[in-house]
């Protein structure tokens, strides 16, 4: 019905970011101290996405990292945080949420690297878009907004017939012989 589900901007052109090794650096996107990454996916249910990101220098000493699929999608997410070694910082996940926002937050010193793992948590919502947000301090973050999806009022075409009773209809007899 829906047609097949197609790759988020990291993984086109015949790159994907499923392992640690080709892990997408979004050291590009901090803005004041925090990152919202949009229109993401778990396209197949086997996916997983990895991203690497370095505390920057205006860091509280405080990250927080959220997974956003609820208003986005059914996707259950599952969001691992691991150091620059590869050691598990923190884990949390949302099993048959059908959509769900998880956070993980740590302390952090700035220059230091971190890789995130998003994946399907299981359950039916095992595809499907989500958000990315980081946050490096205390300011609030508003949640990634839901895509534009009312459609536009169009006038209607006609063309359709109504078949109307005005007054109540005889029973239909059988006749039995």
């Amino acid at each position: 019905i829906y047609g097949t589900r197609r790759f988020d901007q990291f993984n086109t052109g015949g790159q994907r970011n499923v392992t640690y090794m080709t892990a997408t650096n979004i050291n590009s996107f901090v803005n004041n101290a925090q990152i919202a990454i949009p229109g993401l996916d778990i396209t197949t249910v086997a996916d997983s996405e990895w991203f690497f990101v370095n505390v920057p220098s205006t860091t509280t000493g405080t990250m927080s990292v959220t997974v956003q699929s609820s208003n986005l999608s059914s996707l259950s997410p599952k969001l691992q945080v691991y150091s620059s070694s590869l050691g598990l910082v923190g884990q949390v996940s949302a099993v048959d949420s059908m959509g769900a926002t998880i956070s993980v937050s740590t302390s952090v010193q700035s220059g230091q690297g971190y890789y995130l793992k998003i994946l399907a948590a299981g359950g039916p919502g095992s595809v499907g878009g989500y958000g990315l947000l980081v946050n490096f301090g205390s300011k609030p973050q508003s949640p990634i907004p839901p895509p534009n999806t009312v459609v536009a009022q169009q006038p209607d075409q006609g063309s359709g017939t109504a078949n109307l009773l005005t007054s109540p209809q005889e029973p239909i007899e059988s006749g039995g012989m």
